[in-house]
């Protein structure tokens, strides 16, 4: 037992070395430097699956870190976007990257589709990071699993891919193939949206997967194999500034939108058009520094949806919500269903999600951005409400 407390006090001093010589490090980072000055970091992500002969660019999405702030964006980029480039007879935004790659090889194709992102959200993006299947596996396996809440019953077979969905209800530890396994489906109703939905509630899980004191153990093979699997402008020192960036920011201050459109039929072919004049209002909110608001409870005004059973839902969530100065304008009744309670921000003001984010106990949180002016974020009851709502 004594050589076992001796053991572990010795581990945990090597870690602890092994961490300050990590946190020595990064501040040679030019990433390090920005962070520093304050400055915004902006990243594109780009998730590959590959194909006989090509890779596509099965995800897209750009993340914006606030280091004074403490708050990052993610804006998930759907892969059938469509946008027009003159010189190249493309239709969709992920085609970018298989036509670089077919060009001139995976830097082609990241460098394709980096210029494409940036002209279509007018954002300067320095960074990015390129990963296939196999690279997701191993790093979420070098973190020792991620946890995530499954909110409902995932089932989808396809032998001719190769591909077994099967996971139930509720909060589990995930190793990496089955985090693979969960970001590939979308054979609910949400289809290509709800994969969008998961890929971005991934990246919250690794943030908070980061922060927790045994990932420490884990740097040195996290590192590793991030540098080994990964196609990125990021150095080391970048990778660790980073890394430890993401241990000090809160994952409840993550912004999470979806680039504006809905499905068209373009000459037979399905495409995301994109919703211009909405993209402009996230593109300029992209572009200004988040405002801290102490008075976020003050005049908060929103409209519900039942998605549950109970028609009794409504009248109790509506009770508990104006007790905490929230005024609910509307309600109505939901198309379908819901397990999981959901806030819909409609402008962009993280404080004022949060605070609703708080008293109604929801971890859900997406922001939409709406011309309205009445209210400033729709809740969307779900079959949870007794429970995870504190009534």
């Amino acid at each position: 037992m004594e050589n076992k407390s001796i053991m572990t006090k010795v581990l945990m001093g090597l870690a602890l070395g092994l961490l300050f010589i990590m946190i020595s490090l990064s501040f040679m980072s030019p990433v390090n430097k920005v962070v520093q000055k304050g400055g915004r970091i902006n990243l594109l992500l780009i998730g590959c699956d590959e194909t006989e002969n090509s890779k596509r660019a099965d995800v897209l999405m750009f993340v914006s870190f606030y280091p004074r702030q403490r708050l990052a964006d993610i804006l998930s980029i759907p892969r059938d976007s469509r946008v027009r480039v003159p010189k190249y007879k493309l239709l969709r935004i992920n085609e970018f990257f298989a036509y670089g790659y077919k060009k001139g090889g995976i830097q082609e194709g990241i460098a394709l589709t980096q210029e494409v992102t940036q002209n279509l959200l007018e954002l300067e993006i320095p960074y990015y990071i390129q990963l296939d299947f196999n690279d997701l596996i191993s790093i979420v396996d070098a973190l020792g699993g991620v946890t995530i809440d499954i909110t409902e019953k995932m089932d989808y077979d396809d032998n001719w891919g190769k591909l077994h969905i099967h996971f139930k209800p509720g909060r589990q530890n995930l190793n990496g193939q089955q985090c693979l396994e969960y970001l590939r489906f979308r054979k609910d109703l949400q289809g290509d949206i709800g994969r969008m939905q998961r890929n971005r509630s991934f990246i919250r899980a690794v943030a908070a997967k980061i922060k927790s004191p045994a990932v420490i153990f884990r740097l040195p093979q996290l590192v590793w194999t991030s540098i080994k699997t990964l196609h990125t402008n990021l150095g080391l020192y970048d990778l660790l500034t980073l890394i430890f960036e993401l241990r000090k920011l809160d994952t409840q201050n993550f912004r999470q939108q979806q680039l504006p459109g809905k499905p068209l039929s373009v000459r037979g072919a399905w495409v995301w058009e994109i919703d211009k004049i909405r993209l402009e209002k996230v593109t300029q909110l992209l572009r200004e520094d988040p405002a801290v608001n102490d008075n976020a409870a003050t005049n908060i005004r929103v409209e519900i949806w039942n998605a549950t059973r109970n028609r009794d839902a409504v009248e109790e969530v509506t009770k508990h919500l104006r007790q905490k100065g929230v005024d609910v304008l509307s309600w109505g009744y939901f198309e379908r269903t819901l397990a999981h309670t959901r806030i819909i921000d409609r402008t962009g003001n993280i404080d004022s999600a949060q605070y609703l984010g708080k008293i109604l106990h929801c971890d859900e949180i997406e922001t939409s951005l709406s011309d309205s002016s009445l209210t400033q974020a729709v809740i969307i009851i779900g079959e949870d409400w007794r429970q995870k709502i504190a009534l």
